[in-house]
């Protein structure tokens, strides 16, 4: 069966099961159809790969799409369009964003399709990337106060400019 009829299929028998009654049929889809993969991460946040170099991963594995979910920021996204473009993979806009609730401040969404021209959501994107580095100096105070020995190294400017980390060794005193 060609794609487009397949599609077409997938689509017609989608939408029958979207209705109000129950149908007795099973619903038929092809697993195979599109392989894509929904959460990944560059070097602009925590990714080994920058994110031409992840396109390029992906469309080796025989992607058809991803989504590029860097923590809190979407400045990754149009190098990854361009090299996506060129590789014939289709990217989906996306961010996993840090949020709390009830007390908790680990918890991530998984933000797809977003709007990368809205300037409200990048202003969030960036009050969430402040809240993350002040976390993790936070964090690097309380092992200190722990007996942990960390020292200040410096940062590290990730992959062509993208973000950046702060570095430090920890020493256990053994």
């Amino acid at each position: 069966m060609s794609e487009s009829r397949r599609a077409k299929r997938l689509r017609s028998t989608a939408a029958s099961y979207c209705g109000t009654r129950a149908r007795s049929r099973p619903l038929l889809y092809d697993a195979h159809a599109l392989k894509v993969d929904l959460h990944s991460h560059s070097t602009v946040s925590d990714g080994l790969d920058d994110p031409a170099a992840l396109v390029g991963r992906m469309a080796e594995a025989g992607l058809d799409a991803f989504a590029l979910t860097d923590h809190d920021t979407l400045q990754g996204l149009p190098e990854a369009r361009e090299e996506a473009k060129r590789r014939g993979v289709r990217l989906i806009s996306g961010a996993e964003i840090s949020a709390e609730w009830g007390g908790q401040d680990d918890i991530h969404i998984l933000a797809l399709f977003v709007d990368e021209g809205n300037a409200e959501f990048h202003a969030q994107l960036e009050k969430r990337q402040e809240e993350r580095r002040s976390r993790g100096e936070r964090m690097a105070a309380r092992l200190i106060e722990h007996g942990y020995a960390l020292e200040y190294v410096g940062k590290l400017a990730l992959a062509k400019g993208h973000g950046e980390s702060r570095i430090y060794r920890v020493s256990t005193g053994s």
